[in-house]
């Protein structure tokens, strides 16, 4: 797997950065989730 620097090429940087961009969907799903179980069991 290639190595992932930011423009600086500072490595902690481009960690935060990917955490960022994956915790985003996961935070998302998890305010959604519960909501839609919810009204499937309504239907």
């Amino acid at each position: 797997m290639p190595s992932i620097t930011s423009p600086t090429g500072n490595v902690a940087d481009s960690q935060a950065t990917i955490a960022a961009n994956l915790s985003g969907p996961v935070r998302l799903t998890a305010a959604l989730v519960p909501p839609l179980r919810k009204n499937a069991t309504k239907a």
